[in-house]
């Protein structure tokens, strides 16, 4: 008769890391005795949240955490079935940005040891993280009453995100803030300076970015902290260089960019006085192409443009709603879409996500804006709020719907909560392999706590000067508000996981290369940063070290210029920038398009 023994599997090698005036002994093992104290004696991890889906290429992570009464040393683990990693801390107490000592310890964890959780972890089970405290004699140990589940994905994230830091603790409201940057793709621990406002110049703040990351819409202001888009003048930039396109006429509200930067379409608010159109410009001229006119006592502003280049979603709020101060203020709203043909010739509206959310939410004052397209066209993010003006709305939710409207769902573990006002959704450009399924990752802002660093709680939201009235308090003494912050979360992207309503989002995770004492804003996603200087139209190329010319422009091989590629037969002419007909075809001046003669 066989004989079956009953082999367990192999434990993971455990891993020790410790800090450089931590004791030489080793931390007391989890079987020790329990220190004296009691519950009083047990730390208790602050942050991240349980359930947490991390980008392997992130880097950092602070954990947060009580120390537990009479604790001196404390390990930080990390197990599961193929990892065992601990390491060894002393309490670096933590004072939140408002200046309270929260009697709180951080840990950031070391590069060595995130280097080691991802090479083990990339796309596996979770791991799960436990603090340990032990006293001075180092022989007892009080381990976490409730341990944290983290996750890794398999993938790094790539592209790279622009936002807007609007003010910052210490100083001047409307003088300091900027765009800035942060490449995924680089190991870095902070972010980067785009676009500062300075400390006498004018305030820098709404932009859109297009998906190439070649062409930037950039709103300013004079430093006077107010909120109204009179005093705003908005331009569109080459990334590269910052320098400036002439787009003459284009308004102060919201812009987005068909995929390759060829044509942005921009709102109308103050250049007619109404939202009744959008306006086409040339995206790399600044000529006014056409206006593109929405039917009769509708509005529009909020637009997102497919990376297909085929459908524009947009917002169309409750007629009389929109206020002097500009089309970000306004209440109720419902999505619609136009669909685009490949001469850039746009549809009729109709409705994707009506203000109710098909019957969901009955109230009167019910909206649905900032809505965004995810890369692959399948889905489209946005916010929704119950009631209100729908700016820096405190009750503001991130939904998420199918393309074509026909399966919503609130995002409840990426919200996680009510009343944290998160705002402005942006999907990350490339879908990513996930176990058995895809990702995608959302950027949003959001007042909720990170941990004790931010503390929002108590706090309201406060408005700058000239918001409409109803929005208070006014108040420009950011000690007295919350405090925006940019979080990120993985979202499930998969129609027959997402389903009937399905919410397929993690907890969300606060960025760690931000500015904490700035109010952060409006994450704008690029596929690449753009680094080097490429060719603009009718320059010679190559360029200066090889630099090829910039997307949706051809090298000429007899010229040797950069041009856009020709108009074919039965396209619209002439082309952008100006591109002629191909082939010598005529561009009939009756239809403005490509065409053959008579005979």
């Amino acid at each position: 008769m066989d004989v079956v023994v009953d082999v367990p599997p192999p434990r993971p090698t455990t891993q020790r890391f410790t800090c450089t005036d931590c004791p030489p002994s080793a931390f007391p093992e989890a079987g020790a005795p329990a220190c004296t104290g009691g519950a009083a004696a047990l730390p208790t991890i602050v942050y991240p949240p349980d359930g947490v889906l991390l980008p392997p290429n992130l880097n950092l992570l602070e954990v947060q955490f009580d120390p537990g009464a009479g604790n001196t040393l404390w390990e930080v683990d990390f197990s599961n079935s193929v990892t065992d990693v601990r390491v060894t801390t002393r309490c670096a107490p933590i004072t939140s940005v408002r200046g309270r000592a929260t009697g709180t310890c951080g840990f950031t964890v070391p590069q060595a040891v995130w280097d080691a959780l991802v090479l083990l972890n990339r796309g596996r089970d979770a791991v799960t993280m436990t603090v340990r405290g032990t006293d001075v004699s180092a022989a007892c140990s009080s381990a976490s009453q409730v341990s944290r589940q983290i996750q890794f994905a398999f993938e790094d994230i790539q592209g790279g995100i622009y936002y807007w830091q609007s003010a910052v603790f210490g100083g001047a409201p409307g003088r300091t803030g900027g765009i800035y940057l942060h490449d995924f793709g680089a190991r870095d621990a902070t972010d980067t300076a785009y676009l500062e406002s300075g400390t006498a110049g004018r305030c820098t703040g709404c932009h859109t970015l297009s998906r190439d990351g070649q062409r930037i819409s950039v709103g300013t202001d004079d430093p006077d902290a107010d909120d109204e888009f009179r005093d705003v003048r908005a331009g569109m930039l080459r990334v590269i260089d910052k320098s400036a396109i002439t787009t003459p006429g284009i308004s102060p509200g919201f812009q987005t960019f068909s995929h390759d930067h060829a044509y942005m379409l921009a709102t109308t608010y103050l250049a007619t006085g109404a939202n009744h159109s959008f306006a086409l410009f040339d995206g790399n001229t600044g000529a006014h192409v056409r206006d593109v006119a929405l039917p009769a006592a509708m509005l529009g502003t909020q637009p997102d443009w497919s990376a297909d280049d085929r459908h524009v979603v947009f917002v169309t709020p409750r007629a009389g709603t929109i206020p002097t101060q500009g089309d970000h203020h306004f209440h109720g709203g419902d999505l619609q879409v136009m669909d685009v043909d490949a001469a850039f010739a746009f549809g009729a509206p109709r409705t994707l996500v009506p203000a109710s959310l098909g019957g969901r939410d009955t109230g009167s004052d019910a909206a649905n804006y900032y809505p965004s397209y995810s890369p692959d066209g399948a889905f489209v993010v946005f916010n929704h709020t119950t009631s209100g003006d729908v700016f820096y709305n405190r009750n503001a939710q991130v939904l998420m719907a199918t393309a074509d409207g026909a399966s919503i769902a609130s995002l409840d573990r990426l919200n996680g909560g009510t009343a944290l006002t998160n705002s402005w959704p942006r999907w990350s450009p490339f879908v990513q392999p996930y176990r058995a399924g895809h990702i995608l990752w959302v950027t949003f802002s959001s007042n909720r706590d990170y941990g004790v660093r931010v503390e929002n709680g108590g706090l309201p939201n406060c408005y700058p000067p000239s918001s409409p009235t109803e929005d208070t308090p006014q108040d420009t003494n950011w000690a007295h508000c919350q405090q925006p912050q940019i979080w990120m979360a993985a979202v499930g992207v998969d129609l027959d996981e997402f389903g009937n309503g399905h919410d397929t989002s993690y907890p969300a995770f606060w960025l760690p290369f931000q500015n904490i004492t700035s109010h952060n804003h409006s994450a704008q996603w690029v596929g690449s940063v753009v680094t080097r200087t490429c060719v603009e139209a009718t320059g010679t190329c190559p360029g200066p070290g090889g630099a090829d010319c910039c997307a949706g422009l051809t090298c000429d091989p007899v010229t040797m210029r950069c041009v856009h590629p020709c108009v074919p037969q039965h396209g619209v002419c002439p082309g952008a920038g100006g591109a002629a007909c191909c082939d010598g075809l005529p561009c009939d001046p009756t239809t403005m398009r490509c065409e053959l003669g008579p005979g």
